[in-house]
């Protein structure tokens, strides 16, 4: 089926358009390019509801074709689940693959024991269907290289980056613990942990962020919980080096829609203050359990947060001190002018926050009317490329 058919069925299935004057349209016109432009004319759609429509079938394809958004989870015993079977027992840039740890956006990771160390290590290994892209290619090398350039206890680092026998591979230090999405899978977590989490990230990403790299895909998925309960960072597929357009030239919306920022989600330009606007919806879902935006559907999800600002914490979770939960939406400030000036200045105050002392916060901003067209323009673009987590 043409995207211009899928998005004709997406009008029917929305109750913009009836089934009789589908069919219509279709044998009148000969092709669905055509029926959709007569309808727009005859006044029977209009530009937005095609606009929503597009969206809506789009999303749909992505979330069908799409790699689970779920990222490194590590467990103490190897698995085989997730990744290529045949490549267990298989030595890879020097390291014996073992088993399975999990799956993210970019490829499949393995437990493997390096030879010459004669130590646990991870393995990303870039997947076939991708490897045929030089764009994807491209992508994973370019996460390698960010990473490589950071050391910080924060941030899972690289040890190695190669090509061999036809793949394309990363190889990492092993973390033994969760993703800090399973442990929001058992509710809300008590402010004192949240921050001490979240601070760890800020100053891990303060690092990245001194040297130039904005990761544009922060998300609990994303943040690892070591069994010494130490937060560590990793992923960075999406992350680019100064700042990026949150399109990309094929017209990708890169990141995840519930914990992206405005300015991503109307495909605009992306920088350090993106990743802070991310950071504190990950604060935000820590401390209430709760995303901080809901939608029945991938647009009105893009339109809330855009033009509408999420309910404080301390209202959904009494045990949120009011100053952490004003701290949280000034980080998510949908203007990002008007959030804090720095991951650094993030991370001191969720230190000070956590000894006890104020931190001083403005007051929130009045939520702006408009912004449907910027949205409605970034959407019917939309191909979440690396983390489709829509339902």
């Amino acid at each position: 089926m043409s995207n211009d058919s899928l998005t004709l069925r997406q009008a029917v299935t929305l109750g913009y358009l009836s089934e009789a004057d589908y069919r219509a349209a279709l044998e009148k016109a000969g092709d669905a390019a055509q029926a959709l432009a007569e309808l727009q004319t005859a006044g029977k759609l209009t530009q937005e509801q095609v606009g929503k429509a597009r969206v809506e079938s789009a999303a749909g394809q992505r979330t069908q074709q799409a790699p689970s958004a779920q990222t490194v989870v590590v467990s103490s015993n190897p698995r085989v689940g997730g990744g290529d079977p045949a490549l267990i027992g298989r030595v890879i840039g020097g390291c014996r693959i073992e088993g399975t740890i999990g799956s993210g956006g970019m490829g499949a990771v393995y437990r493997a024991r390096h030879l010459g160390l004669d130590k646990p290590v991870a393995v990303k290994i870039l997947p076939p269907h991708f490897a045929r892209s030089q764009e994807m290619i491209d992508r994973f090398q370019r996460e390698a290289r960010a990473v490589a350039k950071l050391e910080h206890p924060h941030i899972v680092g690289v040890l190695n980056v190669g090509f061999e026998a036809g793949l394309h591979f990363i190889v990492m230090p092993v973390v033994d613990g969760a993703s800090l999405t399973d442990r929001l899978g058992k509710g809300a977590i008590p402010a004192a942990e949240a921050m001490r989490l979240t601070r760890g990230i800020a100053e891990g990403l303060a690092e990245a962020h001194r040297h130039g790299i904005v990761h544009r895909d922060v998300k609990p998925d994303n943040i690892l919980v070591s069994g010494s309960g130490a937060a560590k960072l990793i992923d960075f597929g999406l992350a680019r080096e100064g700042e990026v357009s949150g399109l990309t030239e094929a017209g990708q919306l890169l990141g995840t829609p519930h914990y992206m920022s405005p300015e991503q989600c109307r495909g605009e330009t992306a920088d350090a203050r993106s990743d802070i606007y991310a950071l504190g919806a990950t604060l935000y879902h820590a401390l209430t359990g709760r995303l901080p935006h809901e939608a029945k559907s991938l647009y009105e999800l893009l339109e809330r947060i855009v033009k509408t600002r999420p309910q404080a914490p301390h209202e959904l979770n009494p045990e949120v001190p009011k100053n952490l939960s004003l701290f949280v939406l000034w980080m998510m400030e949908p203007e990002r002018e008007k959030r804090p000036v720095s991951m650094g200045e993030v991370a001191r105050g969720l230190a000070a926050m956590e000894r006890g002392s104020m931190v001083s916060v403005p007051a929130p901003s009045a939520p702006q009317a408009g912004g449907r067209k910027g949205v409605v323009a970034a959407a019917v673009l939309l191909v979440v490329a690396v983390a489709a987590s829509w339902p």
